[in-house]
């Protein structure tokens, strides 16, 4: 009982021989919550026993569990957390990996003859992206009059945003303008050319993630008589204190004449 017998495999390894071990990990880059398996390659000679331990040494603070192959017996170390084990040819199978999983993993294996190899593999994890959103500074948008201001909204770590128009890559523009981090994206001035979908992409090492689809709509400007035409369409008196804003946010973002004339008839016809 207590910790001198828990690994009292190590009592009688000795110090390593020359022989080659190597250590493969699979995968190499593993995504939170999946399986890794690190697999020993190039054994010889007749092994009788293995130890894992977190690290590049072989410290049994640092054990995970050592095996031993004649009586098919685990034993494991304070370095284990229950979802670590050693399987008969030797090779460590990790579940559920987290991201304090990552790091350095060193295998010995003992022999017959009681000399011992040893060998050690990396282990590399990253998260999976939870899908970021777009918020838009303003919905109004007018060609050659408005700026917009596009926001990539995420509280995912060590990534790199980039945006993503019709579908391709986002390319750089006189009036596109990004911020140091890529989160923002700012037109101005708004061009005709500037409408279609647009997305933000997030990715870190090993993944990524993309955001709904907003379509910027981009209209034509809209002149002094035409906005008094949409005013007595509104019904607006000019007794009113209704600024030129509020009209343009009540007939935004799909607005045409010949589409307000259209509604107003429905509702009449409705009535």
């Amino acid at each position: 009982s207590g910790p001198p017998h828990t690994f009292s495999l190590l009592s009688f390894w000795t110090l390593p021989t020359t022989a080659r071990l190597t250590v493969d990990t699979v995968p190499p880059l593993a995504a939170e919550g999946s399986v890794a398996v690190f697999n020993i390659l190039e054994k010889e000679g007749l092994i009788i026993g293995y130890g894992w331990f977190r690290g590049n040494r072989i410290d049994q603070r640092a054990a995970i569990e050592a095996y031993q192959i004649i009586n098919n017996s685990h034993t494991p170390g304070p370095s284990h957390t229950g979802r670590e084990t050693i399987k008969p040819n030797g090779s460590l199978v990790i579940q559920s990996v987290k991201k304090q999983d990552e790091g350095t993993y060193t295998v010995i294996t003992v022999k017959a003859d009681l000399t011992n190899v040893s060998a050690s593999g990396q282990l590399q994890v990253y998260s999976l992206l939870q899908q970021p959103s777009i918020q838009v500074s303003d919905p109004m948008v007018r060609e050659k009059e408005n700026k917009v201001v596009m926001t990539c909204i995420t509280n995912e770590m060590d990534i790199t945003v980039k945006w993503i128009f019709n579908k391709q890559q986002l390319k750089s523009a006189k009036n596109v303008f990004l911020s140091e981090d890529s989160k923002n994206l700012t037109i101005d001035p708004i061009k005709k050319e500037n409408a279609g979908d647009y997305q933000c992409e997030i990715s870190n090492i090993g993944t990524s993630n993309r955001s709904e689809t907003f379509e910027l709509k981009v209209k034509g400007k809209i002149d002094g008589f035409e906005l008094w035409c949409w005013r007595r369409l509104l019904r607006v008196p000019w007794t009113a204190r209704r600024s030129n804003q509020s009209i343009l946010k009540e007939i935004s973002p799909e607005y045409s004449l010949e589409g307000l004339t259209l509604k107003l008839n429905s509702n009449t016809l409705a009535t």
